[in-house]
């Protein structure tokens, strides 16, 4: 196991996740989200966590935003982990974008 493995093992043990229960990872396909998926795949591939479903949520805030969604899915598709993707609706009137993405994600 790699050292991400480890402290990936270590945090979920902290936070009493239940090991043999699905287990959904939130995934944008950037380089952290995409570091913890590759942990999760390979502790769940080790027998050391159940199913995995990476998810990616498309906040449609740019052109082409969909594109990432296809590379989450070839991520999850490599690690033997499940995939699932949803759209969300971004109300850009209130507060920060940031804010506003969150809300819409929650």
């Amino acid at each position: 196991m790699d050292r991400l493995q480890h402290i990936v093992d270590a945090a979920i043990g902290r936070l009493g996740v239940d090991r043999l229960a699905p287990l959904i990872v939130a995934c944008s396909g950037g380089p952290d989200s995409s570091a913890l998926a590759h942990a999760v795949m390979a502790l769940a591939g080790a027998g050391r966590l159940g199913r995995v479903t990476l998810c990616y949520v498309d906040h449609q805030l740019r052109e082409g935003s969909g594109a990432d969604g296809q590379v989450v899915a070839r991520l999850a598709a490599a690690g033997g982990a499940d995939f699932a993707s949803i759209a969300v609706v971004v109300d850009r009137r209130s507060g920060s974008l940031e804010g506003a993405a969150r809300d819409a994600r929650y």
